[in-house]
């Protein structure tokens, strides 16, 4: 079981909080990280018609726009319960 976490670390993501994103493994306990996969892109290709909604981050799949830390935290977390939930 893993979450696959994706952060895009393209020019305006990075600049706009996506520099920040990419540490988001310092804020997750060690069993969480167990549970995850963190990755970088170099561009996700979204932000073409919306780069007032950069940084973007995926986890598992799901776009998140205008991400933080603390909303990136969040969807990590609610994935890896759904994914423990689903192995139970």
């Amino acid at each position: 079981m893993s979450v696959s976490v994706e952060i895009c670390s393209g020019t305006a993501c990075y600049i706009m909080g996506g520099a920040n994103l990419l540490t988001v493994a310092d804020e997750l306990s060690a069993d969480e990280l167990k549970k995850v996969e963190i990755s970088a892109s170099t561009c996700m290709g979204v932000c073409d018609d919306c780069a007032d909604e950069s940084p973007y981050a995926k986890v598992n799949g799901e776009l998140i726009p205008k991400a933080n830390m603390v909303i990136l935290l969040e969807k990590i977390r609610e994935a890896i319960k759904l994914e423990e939930g689903e192995n139970d």
